[in-house]
């Protein structure tokens, strides 16, 4: 199986683009979606530490997955971080019944 994924901007802050990475096999529908996030205790890591046979396994498995990126800190204070994950929950919300994922 190939993987399809494609990449958003979900937010933008101070000039900075917030990604998030849509992976789908657009052959099965309707399907459930897991928005997927990285490890590293909010104070490292990006959307990019996603592997391929952990996105294949939600694939194989009939889920559409969203992996967003989001500020980390400390730069970054935990409201502010909740508010990003925030935003990426409603982007897929709203993009969800708009595109043909799920």
């Amino acid at each position: 199986m190939g993987l399809s994924k494609q990449t958003f901007t979900y937010k933008t802050v101070n000039h900075a683009d917030l990604l998030i990475d849509v992976y789908d096999q657009p052959s099965i529908k309707p399907k459930p979606s897991i928005m997927w996030l990285h490890g590293g205790a909010l104070i490292l890591g990006s959307r990019e530490m996603l592997s391929e046979e952990q996105a294949a396994f939600y694939l194989d498995a009939g889920y559409t997955l969203f992996a967003p990126d989001y500020r980390l800190a400390p730069e970054t204070k935990l409201p502010e971080i909740i508010s990003d994950l925030q935003t990426a929950y409603a982007w897929i919300q709203k993009h969800r019944s708009e595109e043909t994922w799920g």
